[in-house]
Formats: C-alpha cells, sequence, structure tokens
C-alpha cells in the first residue's frame, strides 16, 4: 500500500501528523496549552520548505543516508528559524528548538523506516553488480537498481579523488583495484 503513494502526499501526511504529535508532546512537556494558531503556521512553513528547498519531498523518502539526513534538518531548521521570528515573545524559544529537534528525530525516523520497509525488506539481493562512473549518471544507475535483485557492489571510477570514497555505503574503487578483486575471488 505504501508503495504506491505518491510521494509527495506521503510527505505533507507525514507533516501534518508528525508536527501535530510533536507539538502536542513539547505542549505537554512545558505544561502549555495547544497553541492551533502556531501549529498551523509551523505546519505551512514545513510543507512550504520541504517543497522550496532541495524538492526534499521526493529525495528523503527514497534515499534515506547521511545527505538526506543533512537536508531534513535544513527543511526542519529554516521553519523552526522563522517561527522564532513570526511568534518572538509569544512563544518561548526554547519550545520552539525542543519541539525542532523532536519533530527532526521523529521525521528521520519515519523516514528510514519508510526506506527499510520499501527498499529493503522483502527483495533477496541474488546478484551482484559493478557501476562503472560515480558521477550523476552512476548515482542514477544505483538508484534503479536499489528496489531490485541486483546489489550494488563498487563504484569504479578513474578520478582520484572520488577513489577511496564511499557514495550511500558503497565504496568507489579503481578500475586496478576491481581487478585485484576480481583474482583474489
Amino acid at each position: 500500500m505504501l508503495q504506491f503513494l505518491n510521494k509527495k502526499i506521503l510527505n505533507f501526511l507525514v507533516i501534518i501528523v508528525l508536527s501535530f504529535i510533536t507539538f502536542w508532546w513539547t505542549s505537554f512537556i512545558f505544561h502549555l496549552d495547544m497553541a492551533w494558531n502556531v501549529l498551523a503556521t509551523i505546519i505551512g512553513l514545513r510543507i512550504l520548505a520541504s517543497v522550496l528547498i532541495f524538492k526534499d519531498f521526493s529525495l528523503s523518502w527514497s534515499k534515506s543516508t547521511q545527505k538526506t539526513f543533512l537536508i531534513k534538518t535544513i527543511v526542519v531548521g529554516t521553519p523552526a528559524v522563522l517561527s522564532m521570528i513570526i511568534f518572538y515573545k509569544d512563544v518561548r524559544l526554547a519550545f520552539i528548538i525542543s519541539e525542532a529537534s523532536f519533530y527532526l528525530v521523529a521525521i528521520s525516523l519515519s523516514m528510514y523506516s519508510y526506506h527499510f520497509y520499501i527498499n529493503r525488506s522483502g527483495i533477496a539481493k541474488t546478484k551482484s553488480l559493478v557501476i562503472y562512473g560515480a558521477g550523476k549518471a552512476g548515482n542514477k544507475l544505483e538508484d534503479e537498481f536499489r528496489g531490485s535483485e541486483y546489489k550494488v557492489k563498487y563504484f569504479v571510477d578513474d578520478d582520484k579523488i572520488l577513489q577511496g570514497r564511499s557514495i550511500d555505503g558503497i565504496r568507489v574503487i579503481s578500475k586496478q583495484k576491481l581487478k585485484e578483486l576480481l583474482l583474489h575471488r
């Protein structure tokens, strides 16, 4: 069922539900009544930030990495800062920071859980492959193979700066290193 939902709609629903939950919980912790106008503003700012900043709604749900966590942090932090400005003197700074932090943890947990459920569970990785090129095209190919029976073992790239790094947990190696690995199998 989840994989048929449009990622943008899923993202908006998650923003609304998690914002409500984290706002309610933070209000409970701070012993405050629910400020519905503040909640509505925060939800609106989060949806706007999600659409405008990095088109966050599509990237984060399909590819859960450290980079997407950083993007989520920016997407959550921007509305938090704007909320601090809008509600200066009306809402305590500690309340907004606490709610935004709790929201970031909740949205990240949701994002990683979704990623695991859709992309990792139920698909047996029975075949291995190596992608030549660690640029945009190589990353796009890796994205395409993520939901299949193929496991990307390595990226091979001639760029010495990329070699030794990893992209989405997949090492970037040289052609020579690949030859060595194949010889020692």
